[in-house]
């Protein structure tokens, strides 16, 4: 807030502190004819990089190793792609960079609460519209919930509200059910 410097410019990508920690990414901008298309050409684009995360003195708490890192989740708990884009899966890790949930998922959902977050079979960008989400357990390390729910919402109370397509109505009906999956 004086002005002075604390972390030196040497990442392409810097998210806003919260927890202690900015995600932040490695990398090199470069102006190359290959990215070049109808809408931008001669533009700075990024070969490649590298996310991790900072403390408030530029330390790498996280390290620059992850194909991206999302900060969708809750303090200190985040989504991360490791592995390369062609082959590598999405997971979970904490404040170190240590994971919580291998990666082992196609894409992973912005619903957390309490050790359960949705996950994909697909990536969401390129799957169909309704693409069933499944639900994972960090506590357990397991599956609790195959892809079956079109939306997920974790309630305060630790049940969860989903919904599912129910055939004899023929339409998509909302349950709220419990970790077992018995409907409450």
């Amino acid at each position: 807030q004086d002005g002075k410097e604390i972390v030196a410019p040497k990442y392409i990508y810097a998210y806003d502190f919260s927890g202690g920690i900015a995600i932040v990414a490695r990398g090199k901008w470069t102006i190359d004819p290959k990215w070049d298309n109808a809408y931008a050409k001669g533009k700075y684009w990024r070969e490649s990089e590298r996310w991790g995360g900072i403390d408030r003195k530029g330390r790498e708490v996280i390290p620059c190793v992850f194909d991206e890192i999302r900060f969708v989740f809750a303090e200190g708990v985040y989504a991360a792609h490791y592995g390369g884009w062609a082959t590598g899966r999405w997971g979970i890790i904490d404040q170190r960079g240590e994971w919580l949930a291998a990666p082992m998922f196609e894409d992973i959902g912005v619903d957390y609460h309490d050790g359960l977050f949705t996950f994909f079979t697909q990536d969401q960008c390129s799957a169909p519209e309704d693409l069933p989400m499944g639900i994972y357990d960090i506590k357990t390390q397991r599956v609790l919930f195959e892809p079956q729910f079109y939306c997920v919402n974790f309630r305060m109370d630790g049940r969860i509200e989903v919904e599912v397509f129910d055939a004899a109505q023929g339409k998509c009906v909302w349950k709220t059910i419990d970790r077992n999956g018995d409907e409450v």
